[in-house]
């Protein structure tokens, strides 16, 4: 906001600002150590243990259309759980909403921008992401995760999963798009 404003004044333009949001983005480039004290945070790594000690546990990065479908399903029904245990409906209620992320799907996987990831264990989907690579970013978009191991913080264990697959991928950015949401 402030390099368009510094460009609005000096080319006389009114700038009218109604609203704003926050949209976090870390650096993997400038802030590689900050990333790397969350990714190594004792709380966070204790529950990565629990889940990566269960019969199964792996973390599967997809960009493939048929191996993403398979998961697709299941990833609308735990969005639908874990938004109707908040007491807020998940948009995965509606068919066209369902259909929506398909054509994402079909159009852009091709191009590799997307990147879904499906986090499993003890036989069954932990937490899953739907979200995109593009130039060299990670965009943070849409995460589900099983509501019956909530105590076990598995949203915060993906997102360390996440982080974890930028840095080794040597991405430049993780951008955790619009909301100022505590976890991010």
């Amino acid at each position: 906001y402030s390099l368009l404003e510094t460009a609005c004044k000096s080319n006389n333009i009114y700038l009218l600002r109604t609203r704003s949001t926050e949209c976090p983005i870390l650096s993997l480039k400038t802030d590689m150590g900050f990333v790397k004290k969350v990714v190594k945070n004792k709380t966070l790594r204790y529950y990565h243990n629990y889940f990566a000690k269960k019969e199964g546990f792996k973390v599967l990065h997809l960009q493939e259309n048929d191996e993403i479908e398979e998961y697709l399903s299941a990833f609308f029904n735990q969005h639908i759980d874990r938004w109707g245990e908040k007491g807020t409906p998940s948009l995965f209620l509606r068919q066209e909403n369902k259909d929506f992320y398909l054509e994402l799907l079909h159009t852009m996987s091709g191009k590799k921008w997307i990147i879904f990831t499906a986090m499993l264990a003890g036989g069954s989907p932990v937490a899953f992401h739907f979200g995109f690579l593009y130039k060299n970013r990670f965009f943070y978009y849409k995460p589900s995760f099983d509501m019956a191991r909530a105590k076990h913080s598995p949203g915060k264990v993906l997102l360390k999963e996440l982080l974890d697959f930028s840095i080794r991928n040597k991405l430049d950015e993780f951008d955790f798009l619009a909301g100022a949401e505590a976890y991010k």
